[in-house]
């Protein structure tokens, strides 16, 4: 068998002989093969991952990923190898997705597809999007390999809310018990205070006690106990944040 080769398919050429007792028979066909070192992918969003919310405590944002035309299975892709890319938007150029959050899964959007949910960490998009600013449609691209040793990559437009350029707070879940993801954001470098205040205005307990932070995303656990560790009686709480840029106060309920 002879092959020639061109940047997108190989010609093979395939010589057959049978030696037999009535004469040697061959004969000569050829078949044109599509071999590729990278294969096209789609991707895609579905429900709450279709906006990427840096500022809230949501630990994960997951991509839909499925071949096109059949060109692989997504038995063959290495789950391991899954990287979000972005020019330009953060610190960090790519993302590797979460270990152990990377799975085949059904048919979400019903196209007759198999698909695989790539999951990445919310600390990891922080990174990869530290430079976008309000809310931003950003293109970027979902690549991996495949056990056959080809590449895959899949272009992906991102919804994404990053940094307001000031102090701003969330607090998921709300209500909550037994504990919640207290997520800020500030400007500048300082000292940080987090307070936690009844509806009275009492002081429950201090979450941070004025320590050193760099500007970017902060994220504390607040869960449902007094400074001595007694649970707290269901009901309306506030959280207080003092930074260098100012103040900043949100409501929580506690359900016990």
């Amino acid at each position: 068998m002879h092959t020639y080769a061109s940047p997108v398919d190989t010609i093979a050429i395939l010589t057959v002989t049978d030696a037999s007792p009535l004469g040697a028979l061959s004969d000569v066909d050829s078949a044109r093969v599509h071999i590729a070192d990278q294969v096209s992918a789609r991707a895609f969003t579905t429900g709450g991952n279709r906006v990427i919310r840096l500022r809230t405590a949501k630990p994960l944002n997951c991509v839909q990923i499925e071949p096109i035309g059949g060109d692989f299975a997504v038995s063959d892709i290495d789950l391991s190898s899954v990287l979000l890319r972005s020019q330009g938007t953060g610190s960090v150029s790519e993302i590797a997705a979460a270990t152990g959050k990377t799975a085949i899964i059904s048919d979400t959007d019903e196209n007759g597809i198999v698909e695989i949910a790539a999951c990445f960490g919310k600390e990891d998009l922080r990174r990869l999007f530290s430079r976008v600013s309000g809310r931003r449609q950003i293109q970027v691209e979902i690549s991996g390999r495949l056990r056959t040793g080809a590449g895959f990559h899949a272009p992906l437009t991102l919804d994404v809310i990053g940094a307001t350029g000031g102090l701003a707070a969330s607090l998921s879940p709300n209500p909550f018990n037994p504990s919640a993801t207290l997520t800020f954001e500030i400007s500048r470098g300082g000292l940080v205070r987090v307070q936690i205040f009844d509806l009275t205005g009492r002081r429950i307990r201090d979450i941070l006690q004025g320590e050193y932070l760099s500007p970017g995303f902060h994220a504390v656990s607040v869960d449902a106990r007094d400074v001595s560790g007694r649970p707290l009686a269901s009901g309306v709480y506030f959280y207080r944040i003092t930074a260098p840029e100012g103040a900043l106060s949100g409501r929580f309920v506690i359900l016990q």
